[in-house]
């Protein structure tokens, strides 16, 4: 109950002001993430087919949604790395499972490294 309540404070903030601040760790609360490498190597070449390719990825994503958040954020600040939350995944691997391929898929391509906790 108090994850869901966290949750949707984190989701309006990030409506509200665009900034999302993650909430302090608890102290002794062990965290553990796991890092799934891109197999492509990271390039920032090719700008203009970047931004087709992003522009095209978020057309075809519902954009009321995080996985269209997580495009724009990684797109707006060329991130080599995105840090997501296991559950968001497993979320968006049953609720949106061609998106998240999709966008699992952009983010290879790109490079970027997906960081679960």
């Amino acid at each position: 109950m108090a994850a869901a309540n966290a949750e949707a404070q984190l989701a309006r903030k990030r409506k509200s002001s665009g900034v999302v601040r993650t909430p302090p760790t608890l102290e002794g609360q062990e965290i553990m993430g796991a890092i799934q490498n891109s197999p492509e190597p990271r390039s920032d070449a090719g700008a203009a087919a970047t931004t087709a390719a992003t522009a095209a990825l978020l057309a075809e994503l519902n954009p009321n949604t995080d996985l269209a958040w997580l495009v724009e954020r990684v797109a707006r600040n060329n991130l080599p790395w995105v840090v997501v939350s296991a559950a968001a995944v497993e979320g968006w691997e049953a609720r949106d499972p061609f998106g998240w391929a999709k966008v699992s898929a952009w983010l290879a391509v790109k490079g970027v490294t997906i960081v679960r906790i």
